[in-house]
């Protein structure tokens, strides 16, 4: 459900096949200065794995190698090595679900009041910015600005994201469009 008084700003992460569908929980040693990471066990755990911030391991900072079945690096978006900043034998960690590489993809997203209606009231689209493509991040954000809402009749209307890449296109929602709910904003 979205309003006609705000921006529409919402995201879908898309996984890698064979990632974790859910984030993995699990305690590790880390120490200053060092991008190695000491765990009971890798198992489960992939490269390119986002790791969440918590003290002493950097935002925006992911797994690099495996290099056994206990230890793992720490590296940064362009896989660059990241230096834990604080030494803790006990750190929480929390490894999120390897998102999958959007980059190359071209989406494209349109609003009907129907499935099959010919009149379409909001199109979203990587190629004009009110689809943000993620790239490596596997986020596909919308970014629809309040201007293009406010013209809208609050109602319920339907829609489907398309993908293109490689020369093939596939709908996101095969089993039918998603719901969008408009609802009359109160405060202007």
């Amino acid at each position: 459900a979205i309003t006609t008084t705000g921006d529409w700003n919402d995201a879908i992460l898309f996984t890698a096949v064979g990632s974790p569908a859910t984030p993995i929980n699990m305690v590790g040693a880390i120490a200053n200065g060092n991008a190695t990471v000491t765990v009971t066990s890798t198992a489960g755990l992939l490269p390119g794995q986002p790791i969440a911030q918590v003290p002493g391991i950097p935002a925006g900072t992911f797994i690099g190698t495996i290099p056994t079945v206990t230890t793992l690096t720490i590296v940064d978006v362009n896989n660059v090595a990241v230096q834990a900043t604080v030494t803790d034998a006990e750190a929480g960690l929390t490894f999120q679900p390897l998102p999958l590489d959007l980059r190359d993809i071209t989406f494209l997203a349109q609003m009907r009041k129907a499935a099959g209606s010919a009149t379409v009231y909001l199109t979203a689209q990587t190629s004009d910015g009110t689809l943000n493509n993620g790239g490596i991040t596997g986020i596909l954000a919308f970014n629809i600005p309040q201007a293009a809402l406010a013209n809208l009749f609050p109602d319920t209307y339907v829609i489907d994201i398309v993908a293109t890449a490689d020369g093939s296109t596939i709908n996101l929602f095969p089993e039918g469009p998603a719901t969008v709910t408009l609802l009359q904003g109160i405060s202007q």
